[in-house]
């Protein structure tokens, strides 16, 4: 009798005490959702935005086709491309923005990379050697570097201390080059490990630099990759 009403008191407690944490309304949980539109009407530069990121302040950019947007929560502040104004973008359809470790922004456009200098509040042009269609940017913390994958010229490792340019590009006779020069993809992981999505394929580059391990699509292996085009990571 001891141990049976012991045990019916225990399972009274649980139940109590899952009453206690079970709300008394759900529905009181339900929050609705509000969007707000920012469009055109309110000053959006281009409809087609292509990426967002909010940086360390706050502010959020958008690229856009037509510029690059900057919004503050309130107004847009738009920055464009002028042929004849070397501290504009290089070009006004912008694929993708990207914040470095030290808060400087990163802007990959159809005409080459530009960064927007906060003291100055204008668009430095980088030099990329032959690379000219930047499609997409990736900060890597460990290294402090900025990877650029380029539509048709490879991949590039800018060293944001010391400037230098060091190109990765696909070689037919080096199996461990880069895969394919069509970079639409980067990303770096938990791992701090870079994996490049192109055209060819998806490469993740080894620990030390020096290669690339490939993943494309396999008839004979059903675990491999669906489609060699890759387009986000």
């Amino acid at each position: 009798m001891k141990s049976t009403t012991r045990t019916s008191a225990i399972l009274g407690l649980l139940v109590l005490a899952a009453a206690a944490m079970a709300p008394r309304d759900a529905t009181a949980l339900v929050r609705p959702i509000r969007f707000e539109r920012l469009s055109l009407d309110e000053g959006l530069s281009q409809a087609a935005v292509m990426d967002v990121l909010q940086d360390r302040r706050g502010y959020v950019w958008m690229a856009t086709e037509d510029g690059l947007n900057r919004y503050d929560g309130s107004a847009f502040k738009v920055y464009r491309h002028d042929a004849t104004d070397a501290a504009t973008l290089p070009d006004g359809f912008v694929w993708d923005v990207e914040e470095d470790g030290a808060g400087s922004v990163w802007v990959a456009t159809r005409g080459g990379l530009g960064r927007w200098d906060r003291a100055t509040d204008t668009v430095v042009r980088q030099d990329t050697g032959a690379a000219r269609h930047v499609r997409v940017l990736r900060y890597q913390a460990h290294g402090n570097a900025l990877w650029i994958g380029t539509r048709e010229n490879g991949l590039l490792r800018l060293d944001l201390a010391s400037g230098a340019l060091q190109p990765f590009a696909h070689d037919a006779k080096a199996p461990a080059s880069l895969i394919d020069d069509r970079v639409y993809a980067l990303y770096v992981d938990a791992k701090d490990r870079l994996w490049v999505g192109t055209d060819g394929g998806l490469d993740l580059l080894s620990t030390d630099g020096k290669g690339f391990t490939h993943y494309v699509p396999s008839d004979s292996d059903p675990a491999s990759i669906s489609d060699a085009r890759i387009r986000a990571i």
